[in-house]
């Protein structure tokens, strides 16, 4: 009985120092795994730390590159919109000059065919109205030839006098056909002209009404970087309405 407490006892006391070893050696496992978790936290929070660092740094230099790349560009741009502002006024007024100028030659070589066809007509008038007086003088002529005339020729002189009023009346006549034929032609040129000169003129105010607003709104920083262009486009589209007219 008592050899079987003697083994039971020295079970127990080995079983209290295996645990006892166990134990310690857990608990130095223990601190040593916690020793090495802390030393990873401390450099993942240095290497954090690092990188945090190194973007505020990345972003502070980014920003700064960015304001002077937009003082930059505010720069360049208020450089720009003064230059097309002043090239915009310049070719508005040129433009203005031109378009005024070549409907002003329009108007005066208008003025002067009207004034040529004018006189051409007041003169063909003024022979017709000559033609008009002989025929009208013709019959007291030629009563009076008559009168004078002999006996013996009065039939002839008659005969003769009667064909040359005949073809003094075809030739009135005709004449005044073609007088009427010319004045309806002249006098549809003349309307024709007109529509004409108030199509440029539409053409025109069309034209530097375009312009002008172009001007504007370059002038007030509203345009974009083809109101040049376009402003160029425009006048010469208008030039060559106006001179293929």
């Amino acid at each position: 009985m008592a050899s079987v407490v003697n083994f039971s006892e020295g079970t127990l006391e080995e079983l209290i120092l295996t645990y006892e070893t166990q134990s310690k050696a857990f608990t130095e496992e223990f601190f040593q795994q916690r020793e090495t978790l802390e030393q990873e936290f401390q450099d993942l929070r240095k290497a954090w730390q690092k990188e945090k660092e190194e973007h505020s740094r990345t972003v502070k230099e980014r920003n700064d590159e960015q304001a002077k790349v937009r003082q930059r560009d505010l720069e360049t741009y208020q450089y720009d919109l003064a230059f097309r502002r002043t090239q915009n006024v310049d070719r508005y007024e040129y433009t203005k000059k031109i378009l005024e100028k070549e409907l002003e030659e329009l108007r005066q070589n208008q003025e002067k065919q009207w004034t040529e066809r004018e006189n051409a007509l007041a003169e063909r008038e003024r022979q017709f109205e000559e033609f008009r007086k002989k025929v009208e003088e013709f019959p007291k002529e030629l009563e009076a030839n008559i009168k004078r005339g002999k006996d013996s020729g009065r039939n002839i002189a008659h005969y003769q006098v009667k064909i040359k009023a005949d073809l003094v009346d075809k030739e009135i006549e005709g004449q005044k056909n073609f007088y009427e034929l010319r004045l309806q032609s002249l006098q549809e040129t003349i309307q024709n002209q007109e529509s004409r000169i108030q199509s440029l003129s539409k053409q025109l105010d069309s034209a530097l009404k375009q312009v002008q607003d172009l001007a504007v709104k370059a002038i007030e920083g509203s345009s974009n970087l083809n109101s040049s262009q376009m402003l160029k486009e425009i006048a010469l589209e208008q030039a060559k309405q106006l001179k293929s007219k």
